[in-house]
């Protein structure tokens, strides 16, 4: 979504002022800018096209996760001397 435009350097009218005060985004507004990026990211993620990326990062974290724990000190155990 392109960004609002704002009130220009030339209105410095108290007039203008409380008007563009007036028309800034409510509370609602935002809640529903933070779903769409929300939605957008979750489609991104699913999106058939992206499907080996999403993959390969979650086997790298399954990974890190494995080594970072208790259980790979099985390891060392499994190799011959």
């Amino acid at each position: 979504m392109p960004p609002k435009r704002g009130p220009t350097a030339a209105q410095t009218s108290s007039v203008s002022r409380s008007s563009a005060i007036s028309k800034r985004p409510r509370g609602g507004e935002s809640t529903s800018s933070v779903g769409n990026a929300l939605r957008n990211t979750y489609d991104a993620l699913t999106a058939k096209e992206n499907q080996s990326v999403v993959r390969a990062v979650g086997m790298f974290g399954v990974a890190v996760a494995f080594f970072a724990s208790s259980y790979s000190d099985i390891l060392p155990s499994m190799v011959p001397v």
